[in-house]
Parts: C-alpha cells; structure tokens; sequence
C-alpha cells in the first residue's frame, strides 16, 4: 500500500467512524434502542471494511440455528475483528469490551450509550457483574462476543485465556 492510500484510507476511517458515532449518539438520546444500535453499527463496520479494501467471506453461516442465543469465543489479532463481526454476523449480539475504551472520542462515547457490555478488568467482582449482565442478555435471547485473551494481541499469537468466556459458555440458558 502506497502513503496516500494509507493516508486516503485512515481519513476515511476516521470520517466514517466520527459520523457513525454522532448519528448513533443523536438517535440514542434518550432511547437506548438496541435496533438502532445495531442497524448503524453494522453500516459503520461494512463501510469501515469498504474504505480498507476488506472482504470477508462467511462459510455455513446456515448450520446456525436461527433464533438461538450464542457466546462467540473469539481471539483479537486485529484492529479489523470487531467491524468483521459486527458485519457478518446477523444476530442481536452484544460485545462484552474494556471499559477504558469510553475514554476514546466519538467511538467511545458511542460505546458507553450502546447495548454493549463494559468489563472493569481492575475490580474482580465488576468482572463478575459484567459476566452476570452477559448471561441475563443471553437468557433474553441475545448473543455476546467475548474476547478470551482478554485484550488485543499485539503480535498476533495467541495469549493465555481468560476464565470469563468458558465460564459464560457454561452456564445454562
């Protein structure tokens, strides 16, 4: 990739993610209306994807059962694995993500008005109630992705697993 697609692209991301967030952020107000969230969060993900050239192929997305609360387990090697599962996957689901990440501008704003979970890493027993909110949205026919390392891999191999998931995974509907 050439400099000025590099720099064409992260104004581009950056554009997208700011306009997003505010239209998200104007829409919520008040409302918290998780349909919403999700309609915008996944036409941000598929534009983000867009802009960066990203294509992403689903295989047998049809082996899973329609109207079925799932826990996705998934690793994070990548800035780019959040707007792929936002865009392919078509269910209600909520990301159980770092707290620390509100701190963000515009994105996270937008993820302290959303449907999404926030874990406080620091304090054990807030762990425990985000883990406790999860399986509450999962009773109601909801979905969450938890990431099992816990946090993003810098090098891309794989890091230790956290106890949170397979605990999640565990639990009876």
């Amino acid at each position: 990739m050439n400099f000025i697609q590099f720099v064409l692209q992260t104004i581009g991301v950056i554009t997208i993610t700011i306009y997003y967030s505010i239209v998200v952020m104007a829409k919520m107000v008040g409302r918290r209306n998780k349909s919403v969230y999700f309609k915008y969060s996944r036409k941000w993900s598929k534009g983000l994807l867009t802009i960066c050239g990203v294509s992403v192929r689903v295989k047998n997305a049809e082996l899973l059962p329609k109207d079925e609360s799932r826990v996705y387990i998934v690793n994070h090697s990548s800035l780019f694995d959040i707007p792929v599962l936002l865009a392919s996957l078509d269910d209600s689901i909520r990301i159980m993500y770092k707290k620390e990440l509100e701190k963000i501008p515009f994105l996270g704003w937008n993820m302290k008005m959303s449907p999404f979970i926030a874990v406080e890493r620091e304090s054990a027993s807030n762990a425990m109630e985000s883990i406790n909110t999860a399986i509450d949205a999962i009773k109601h026919g909801e979905s969450v992705i938890i990431f099992a390392e816990g946090t993003r891999s810098k090098d891309g191999k794989l890091q230790q697993f956290k106890r949170g998931g397979f605990y999640l995974a565990a639990q009876p509907n």
